[in-house]
């Protein structure tokens, strides 16, 4: 009996390829939209793990900004 094949994952369209400097701009106007990681990677054609990768290196953090404490105060009165 013939074994089953096991299909690879198929590979970004940008894979192994080097980030340009639009790339970075796109990148970054999308995390100011709020979009996932795999949003991203989607409308770059790379990985989620290569966009959270490119992120950490400058600097950028896909979650939330913190509060501050006035606008924690102010959600607490609203209680």
């Amino acid at each position: 009996m013939a074994k089953a094949l096991k299909k690879t994952p198929k590979k970004p369209t940008n894979h192994r390829m080097p980030w340009s400097t639009a790339d970075d701009r796109v990148m970054k106007r999308l995390v100011k939209e709020k979009l996932t990681a795999a949003a991203i990677a989607k409308e770059l054609g790379r990985s989620a793990a290569a966009i959270q990768q490119r992120l950490m290196l400058s600097g950028i953090s896909l979650r939330a900004a913190k509060k501050s404490k006035a606008a924690k105060k102010a959600v607490r009165r609203a209680v």
